[in-house]
């Protein structure tokens, strides 16, 4: 069973360390959460960037705090003061879901569209905007459009099933039955 609000969408987006996106192996085979913190706290990894103050964060607590005092750069998105936040050489202050547009997959792949209730408290640039700045600053390309709604044309351009599942459908992947 997958942990936290929308953690089987991020694993299939490819956020585990043997596949990419769409569950297509990943040759070679990157760390886990847990092996990147090691090797952060070996000094083998000098930046972090971690993403909001998740529970998976908790349970892994001491790894992380050794790891953040080990690394160079710290830089944290969150949207309330934490221990993770605590820890950032960069603090950026993130966005609710109250405020943001996007979408979410429930546990059973049902791919939600998510709409803004409220306006951005703060004048911060999204989370996507944040992230594609920072990729394209470390070289990568075709990160240049970091707006919501282009990351979103972007993964279903990349992974058929969440162009298949819309908004509502079930994104469905090989030997999974019909909604």
């Amino acid at each position: 069973v997958t942990r936290g609000v929308n953690g089987r969408g991020a694993k299939d987006l490819g956020v585990l360390p043997n596949v990419t996106a769409g569950y297509r192996r990943a040759a070679p085979a990157g760390m886990s959460g847990r092996d990147i913190l090691a090797a952060a706290e070996r000094g083998e990894i000098h930046a972090l960037v971690l993403l909001g103050s998740s529970a998976g964060y908790q349970d892994a607590w001491d790894s992380l705090a050794r790891a953040a005092a080990k690394a160079d750069s710290v830089i944290v998105i969150d949207t309330k003061p934490s221990e993770i936040s605590a820890a950032a050489t960069v603090l950026i202050p993130g966005h609710t879901i109250l405020e943001k547009i996007g979408s979410v997959t429930s546990l059973e792949g049902r791919v939600q569209r998510v709409r803004a209730a409220l306006p951005p408290a703060t004048q911060t640039l999204t989370e996507t905007r944040v992230l594609t700045a920072l990729a394209a600053e470390l070289g990568a390309t075709d990160w240049t459009a970091g707006d919501p709604m282009s990351v979103n044309r972007a993964l279903r351009a990349v992974i058929p099933a969440y162009a298949a599942a819309g908004n509502g459908g079930r994104a469905l992947w090989l030997g999974e039955g019909p909604a």
